[in-house]
């Protein structure tokens, strides 16, 4: 929909709220121009409300944000993008807001099969492979995690793909003549032991 050279900006709380009274503002306003035919994307748009108080910057952004999305209705596509629960209450953080969003799309979380094949291209691409056997272990474990509230869906099989790349590389360094590319089951089960470990507020390296 978009021509190739059209912007896409990027952003979340972080780089809008400035450190300085009228920073904020600057910040904001340089995103909106930067994103001028194209899109703004902001990220966890909900933390912009994470502080109760009208006070915080955040509401400040919200502010300029509705403004500028009635003066540039016809050149950006402004996208709020979070968690279900928190992007309702984030609506209503502004009484002109939500009248200037006229879609709200919802979008499932990816099933354990959809992870699975996620993570095999986090693999490939780091030029390692999975035994036969760990399917199945994968598979169970990822059907479990995603009922959990605020499952994080691609950023949660990253972080356990990273996992997993040092349980593999930890025990390859003490075993003589293993295939350095090979993810196998005892990798996978030690980083399910090791996250479900973490979960249950033990602190330390695992």
């Amino acid at each position: 929909m978009l021509n190739s050279n059209a912007p896409f900006i990027y952003t979340s709380r972080e780089k809008l709220v400035g450190r300085y009274i009228g920073g904020t503002e600057e910040n904001t306003l340089k995103a909106v121009n930067e994103a001028i035919g194209g899109v703004l994307f902001i990220d966890e748009a909900y933390s912009l409300t994470q502080d109760d108080s009208q006070k915080d910057f955040g509401y400040r952004v919200i502010d300029v944000l509705t403004n500028q999305m009635e003066i540039h209705k016809n050149d950006i596509c402004f996208i709020f993008a979070g968690y279900h629960t928190e992007m309702l209450n984030f609506l209503k953080s502004n009484p002109g807001l939500e009248s200037r969003i006229p879609f709200k799309l919802e979008f499932k979380d990816y099933s354990a099969i959809e992870l699975y094949e996620i993570l095999k291209k986090f693999l490939k691409s780091d030029n390692l492979k999975l035994s036969s056997n760990c399917k199945q272990t994968i598979i169970q474990y990822f059907d479990e995690t995603k009922q959990q509230q605020n499952f994080g869906n691609g950023r949660f099989v990253r972080n356990f793909f990273e996992r997993l790349k040092i349980k593999q590389a930890n025990r390859v360094a003490i075993e003589i003549n293993e295939n350095i590319n090979l993810i196998k089951l005892v990798d996978v089960n030690n980083t399910i032991k090791s996250i479900k470990t973490i979960k249950e507020n033990r602190i330390g390296f695992l």
